[in-house]
Parts: structure tokens; C-alpha cells; sequence
């Protein structure tokens, strides 16, 4: 007699940290009508989104790295803008932080967060905690000794059999000779 488990795995999408909801409603319902946030966000070149969930503004990492870059990441002004001053379970925050000061070490802007900088009076982060160092420290290690691992991912550098690869072509990517070529947006 065989006996099956009737086990029902059930997958649910990731959600943000009940902390980071409210924070970023705060950000987009309630911060642009106390006068207190708006002084900080003129010190700071900071755009309200107002009330409207659409637009750049409303985009939640952009409040955060403003403050960050500008060193005003204080609890005090965390809790003018979102309501909180823990940034304990604000992960956004976390990340915005490490991506920083990764880009202060290195003496290099992030390309990737750069239009969120747009407008910032200047740059000015607080230095990094003992903490913090040491998992930038980490992150950067792991960075240079996967460097040869993973060359496409770091500046696609060579393919495994030598070739260069072009990030104009699907060269290197599984995509077979028989396979159609991919349509490129004009």
C-alpha cells in the first residue's frame, strides 16, 4: 500500500516590511504638509511628491539617498519625512546607504542611481560605520574574486571560449544559429 503526502506548497510575492509601507506612505501622503519637511526639503533639493503616488518623486529611494548623499540621515529628519525614525526594518534604506558609500570609496557616482541625484545641493555622506565598512570591505572582495568568474556581468569582458562578446549581438548568450534574431527597438 503506497501512502502520498497531499502537501500543497503555496507561493506568495515578496512584500515590503510593514515599517517600509507606512514609511513610504508617509513620504507620499503626509510629509509635503508639514513645514518643518518642506524646510528640509529645500536644505536639500528634495521634491515632494504631494499626495500623488505617480512621478519620480513618489519613488521611494529617491527621498532616501537624498539624505544619505547629503549626510542628513539623521533619526530626526527620518521621522519629518517617513514618519519613523528606526530604519531598523527600512530596508531601501540599508541599501541606499551601502550603494553610497561604495560609490564614495571608489571616487565614482552610481550610474545607476545617478538621476536620483539630480538637483542635490552636494555631497556629503556621513562616514561609514565600523559595521558598514566591513561589509563594503566584504562586497568588495567578493567583487574581485568573482571578477574573472563573471565577466559579462562586470563589463562583459571575454566569453568562456575567448571570443569578445558584443553587447550589440546575442553572441554568447544560448541563443542558438537556428534561432531568429532578436528585433531591436528604433
Amino acid at each position: 500500500m503506497e501512502i502520498r503526502s497531499q502537501t500543497k506548497i503555496q507561493f506568495t510575492m515578496p512584500r515590503a516590511p510593514r515599517d517600509t509601507y507606512k514609511a513610504h506612505q508617509h513620504w507620499v501622503y503626509e510629509a509635503h504638509q508639514h513645514a518643518e519637511a518642506r524646510a528640509l526639503g529645500d536644505k536639500i533639493g528634495l521634491s515632494f511628491p504631494n499626495g500623488s503616488a505617480g512621478g519620480p518623486e513618489s519613488d521611494f529611494m529617491y527621498p532616501i539617498r537624498r539624505l544619505v548623499v547629503t549626510g542628513q540621515d539623521t533619526p530626526a529628519n527620518m521621522r519629518l519625512l517617513f514618519g519613523t525614525s528606526s530604519t531598523t526594518n527600512l530596508t531601501p534604506y540599508h541599501e541606499a546607504r551601502r550603494l553610497v558609500l561604495i560609490d564614495e570609496l571608489c571616487g565614482v557616482p552610481s550610474s545607476a542611481a545617478g538621476h536620483l541625484d539630480q538637483g542635490c545641493p552636494y555631497w556629503s555622506p556621513r562616514p561609514a560605520s565600523r559595521e558598514e565598512s566591513a561589509e563594503i570591505e566584504k562586497l568588495l572582495r567578493f567583487e574581485r574574486k568573482y571578477k574573472d568568474m563573471l565577466p559579462c556581468a562586470l563589463g562583459g569582458a571575454k566569453h568562456q571560449h575567448g571570443r569578445k562578446i558584443s553587447v550589440e549581438s546575442d553572441e554568447g548568450y544560448g541563443r542558438g544559429e537556428s534561432a531568429s534574431p532578436r528585433r531591436r527597438y528604433s
